[in-house]
C-alpha cells in the first residue's frame, strides 16, 4: 500500500491544533489568577466541539462557583457525575456548595459518599462533623470530630471545635481536656489561649486565666473585650487589684457593662477608696438588668457602712433584702440599725428576726445576735427605768 502525504492539509490543520491548546491553557491562566468570568469564555471556545469533556464539565462549574453562581457550578457537576458518579473532586466542591447553600442534608449525603469511597480520610470526617455543627446538632458534631481525630491526631482544626462546642455546652472540664490537648501540639494557638482562659474563669481557675494571659499578649495576639474583662476580673480574684481596675477600667471606658461597674467597686472598696467605689456600684446598679441587683446593692451597703454613712447603708441593704431575701442581710440590717439608732428597739427586732431564720451557715453570727439581743433589751430596760 502506498501512502499519500498532502503537506497542504498539515499545514491547514496544524494551527487549528495548536490555537486549542493555546485557548485551553489561557483558560488555566485566567484561573490561575482568578479571572473566572474569562476562563469560562475561554473554556467554552475551547471545548466547542466536546462539551462533554470531563475537563470542561469540571472546570467551568469550578469558575461558576467561585463566581457564586451556584446553580449553574451544580448543573456543570451534575452532568460530569453522570460520567462519573465517584469522581472525588466534584463530590468535594459539591460538598462545599450545599453547605454554603444551607442544603445540609445534602452536604451530609455528599460526605458520607465521600467517607464510603475513602473512610480513612480524617478529612471528610471533619467536613461532615462541621455541617452537624452548622446544622445544630452538637452531639452528633463531637462524636464525628473524635473520628476525624482518630486518623489524625494532629488535627487541631478538629479538637479545637470539640472543645468550643463543649464549652457552649458549659462542659468545662472535658473541654479543658481537649484545649490542653490541642495546646501540647500548637502551644501558640491563638483560639485554644482563647478558649483556655475562657474555660479556666468559668471553673474559678482564676491563677490559670493570668498564666494563660500572659502567654497569649507574649505572641503579640489582641484581646476583645470579653476577653479582657475576664482577665481583669480573674485579677481580681487573685488580689491583683490595681492591676485589675486597670484592665476593667479600659473596658469600661468603651463598653459600659454593670458586671465590669461592679467588679470596678469592690476593687476600689479593696484598695480603701471608697469614693469611687460607692460611684461605680452605683453605676452597677443603674445599669443593673441581671438578677446580681442584690449583690450590687449589699456591696455598695458594704461601701457605705465602713465609711461610717449607716443611713445610707440601711436603705441600701433593704433594697438589698427587698430584691433577694437572704437571712444573712438581717443581721446586717440590724447592725446598722444597732450602730446608727439611739433607739435600740429596730435593731432588736432585725435581730429577732435573724434568730428566726435559723441560719446555720453563720453560727458566729447568730451567737452575736442572740448575745446583742440580751445587751440591748436591759439597755432599753434600764433606760425605761432611768425615765421614770
Amino acid at each position: 500500500m502506498k501512502y499519500v502525504f498532502f503537506p497542504s492539509l498539515i499545514l491547514v490543520f496544524t494551527p487549528i491544533i495548536l490555537q486549542a491548546q493555546s485557548k485551553c491553557e489561557q483558560a488555566t491562566g485566567y484561573i490561575n489568577n482568578f479571572q473566572f468570568s474569562s476562563a469560562i469564555h475561554e473554556l467554552d471556545n475551547c471545548y466547542q466541539d466536546d462539551i462533554d469533556n470531563p475537563n470542561y464539565l469540571f472546570k467551568k462549574g469550578y469558575c461558576f462557583a467561585k463566581l457564586g453562581q451556584f446553580e449553574d457550578a451544580k448543573s456543570q457537576f451534575e452532568k460530569l457525575l453522570q460520567i462519573d458518579s465517584n469522581h472525588i473532586q466534584v463530590l468535594n466542591q459539591l460538598g462545599v456548595l450545599l453547605e454554603k447553600e444551607n442544603d445540609f442534608k445534602g452536604a451530609l449525603l455528599v460526605y458520607q459518599k465521600l467517607i464510603n469511597l475513602d473512610s480513612a480520610n480524617g478529612y471528610y470526617y471533619q467536613r461532615k462533623a462541621q455541617i452537624f455543627d452548622k446544622n445544630g446538632q452538637p452531639y452528633s458534631a463531637v462524636a464525628t470530630f473524635h473520628q476525624a481525630i482518630s486518623y489524625n491526631s494532629r488535627d487541631v482544626e478538629s479538637i479545637t471545635s470539640i472543645a468550643r462546642i463543649l464549652f457552649e455546652l458549659e462542659n468545662y472540664e472535658q473541654a479543658i481536656n481537649f484545649i490542653d490537648q490541642g495546646l501540647a501540639i500548637q502551644p501558640n494557638n491563638a483560639k485554644l489561649l482563647a478558649y483556655k482562659m475562657k474555660v479556666s474563669y468559668q471553673i474559678e481557675n482564676y491563677y490559670d486565666v493570668i498564666e494563660t494571659a500572659q502567654h497569649y499578649f507574649q505572641q503579640g495576639y489582641d484581646s476583645t473585650f470579653s476577653l479582657t474583662k475576664v482577665i481583669g476580673i480573674s485579677l481580681f480574684h487573685e488580689k491583683h487589684i490595681t492591676e485589675s481596675i486597670q484592665t476593667l477600667e479600659k473596658v469600661y471606658s468603651v463598653q459600659e457593662s454593670e458586671i465590669v461597674a461592679y467588679f470596678i467597686g469592690i476593687g476600689y472598696r479593696e484598695s480603701g477608696n471608697h469614693h469611687k467605689s460607692v460611684e461605680y456600684l452605683n453605676k452597677a446598679i443603674d445599669k443593673g438588668v441581671s438578677n446580681n441587683l442584690s449583690t450590687y446593692y449589699t456591696n455598695l451597703a458594704i461601701s457605705y457602712e465602713e465609711q461610717e454613712m449607716y443611713a445610707e447603708a440601711i436603705k441600701a441593704y433593704q433594697t438589698a433584702y427587698k430584691s433577694s431575701k437572704e437571712n444573712i442581710l438581717l443581721y446586717h440590717l440590724a447592725r446598722n440599725y444597732d450602730l446608727y439608732y439611739k433607739d435600740k428597739k429596730t435593731a432588736v427586732e432585725y435581730y429577732e428576726k435573724y434568730l428566726l431564720t435559723q441560719d446555720s451557715d453563720n453560727v458566729s453570727y447568730m451567737n452575736y445576735s442572740e448575745h446583742r439581743i440580751s445587751e440591748l433589751k436591759e439597755y432599753i430596760h434600764f433606760d425605761i427605768d432611768t425615765l421614770n
